[in-house]
Order: structure tokens, then sequence, then C-alpha cells
């Protein structure tokens, strides 16, 4: 048996803690936007899982010490995210060793986490394709262990990672090959638009996913993961963005359960801002019918 090195081990840390590591090239843009928007998305949906999550990020080539972005914190606060205090770190092989979970922006990086600690690979992904293949476990979610009800939250997380991972190589012809996350890095405006758009798209895609996880957990056990589902802002009136001058598009992916047919996630574009809201829509519909920013 191969005696693990120092550097590989995990630093000690309680069992109920579930670890998450998001990782890119400088640790100033797309991993950290990434990180706070995942963290700010379980704080809001699922402020019970929250506290047992902890969300970090750091950078191959860190800019060591370098505060964010300017731009992406400016988008990642948009969407949701806490960019303040932040400094940018290195990632360092303890760290890969302690995480339940590696998510990279690009294939690179998950090659970089993967040399640092090779026993890692079954548990890093990059983001696209965590969302993809998580998406793939809820809709055939295998037979849960016998032992699922006497476990804690973050084991139950670890075998959802372990099912995902089995997943690669596995998902429908018609998902498109995961695609790493643009480096908007001292380039245009544009591109860190286009860099956002991909993060919070992944990010929600997980969130659903999560959530359709959980209900069809539920089901079979009686219980439920502390998820709870986005809803519309009190006293917001529907409204029509393609009425208004902006451009609306339906995700293919159903938001709520199957019998709620009509129900489907949105994102519709005002002049000057992208919105995220839940929409009613006939299945047959070409466009939106009535969103709630």
């Amino acid at each position: 048996m191969r005696r693990i090195p120092a550097s590989e081990r995990a630093p000690a840390a309680p069992p109920e803690v579930f670890r998450t590591v998001v990782i890119c090239t400088g640790n100033v843009c797309r991993s950290r936007m990434a990180e706070q928007l995942l963290r700010a998305r379980a704080e809001k949906f699922a402020p019970a899982l929250a506290e047992r999550l902890q969300i970090r990020s750091a950078g191959v080539e860190a800019l060591h010490g370098a505060s964010m972005d300017p731009y992406a914190a400016l988008l990642s606060r948009h969407h949701g995210g806490d960019p303040a205090a932040h400094r940018a770190k290195q990632l360092t092989a303890p760290m890969v060793a302690g995480a339940d979970l590696v998510l990279t922006a690009a294939a690179e990086h998950r090659a970089a986490a993967v040399r640092l600690v090779s026993r890692a690979a079954s548990r890093t992904f990059m983001l696209t394709e965590f969302a993809a293949l998580l998406d793939d476990v809820a809709d055939r979610l295998p037979v849960l262990p016998q032992q699922w009800s006497g476990w804690p939250v973050s084991l139950r997380l670890s075998w959802i990672i372990a099912q995902a991972g089995r997943r690669r190589g596995l998902t429908p012809a018609s998902e498109p090959r995961p695609e790493g996350i643009v480096d908007p890095y001292q380039r245009d405006d544009t591109v860190y638009r286009v860099c956002s758009r991909q993060i919070v798209h992944t990010v929600d895609r997980i969130h659903r996913a999560s959530l359709r996880l959980s209900e069809r957990i539920g089901e079979r056990t009686g219980e439920l993961l502390p998820l709870e589902r986005p809803r519309p802002r009190r006293g917001a009136q529907p409204r029509s963005p393609a009425r208004a001058g902006g451009s609306d598009r339906c995700s293919s992916t159903p938001m709520w359960p199957a019998h709620w047919a009509s129900t489907r996630w949105c994102s519709y574009r005002w002049p000057h801002r992208e919105w995220w809201g839940i929409t009613l829509c006939s299945p047959s519909a070409g466009s939106c019918c009535t969103c709630w920013p």
C-alpha cells in the first residue's frame, strides 16, 4: 500500500463539513465568482445545509494576495455574490486532498489538481461537466444504500458526488460536450459578461439538479435535503419582456416536477440587463408568456 505523503494528507475537519474547492488560473475572476455564487445560492435556498458547507477557491497560477478583478467583482455582486475582502490564493496539494468536491473552470485546471493529488481524480470535475452529470444522476438515481438514513449530510453528498463520477462518459448523446468557462482576465467587457453568464447558468443548473435529486430521494425515503425552491418576489406582477422591447428564452430543462408541465425556468433580457425568474408558459409556446423578475 502506497504511503500517503504528508503534503497530500487532508487537514483535520469536522466530519459534518462538506468541503468544496473551485479552481481557475489566477483566482481573481472565474473561480472566485463561482465560489461566491455557489455560496450565495446555498445560503439563500438551503440555509441549514449552507452551515455544513465550506466553499473555497484557489488558482493554479494565483496572483497571490491580489484582490478580485473589479469588473468580475461587479458582475458577481450583480448576480448575488459577495466579493468583499477577497485575496487570491495559490492551489496546494492539501487543499485538493482535503476537498470532498473539486470544481474547475476548465480542463487544464482539472489536470493540474489531479497532478497534485492523483487520488482526487474521481471527485474532480469541470464546473459545466459536473452540472451535466448531476442532472444525469437526478434522471437515473440508483438504489440508495441501506444505511442512507443513518448517514450525516456530508456523507450523503459524498455518495452523490461518487455517482456523478461514475456517470462520466455515460451522459445522453443529446448532452453537448462540456466546455470550459471562458477566461475574461484583462479582456473586453463582453468577455466578462459571457463568463458571468456561463457561471450563472452552470450554478443554477447545479441548483436545479440538486432540487430534483432531493425530490427523488424524498420519494424513496421520506427525507429531503434541506433545499428550497426560488420564489417570485412578494407582490411582483407578471409581465412580458418581449412586449417591452426585451428578448426572452426558456430553458429546455423543467424547473419543477413533471406534473407541473406548464412551469419552466426562464431567463430573459432587458436592455443592458439580464434577469432570471419563473415563467408560466405553454409547453408548445414559442416564447415566454409571463415572468416575475
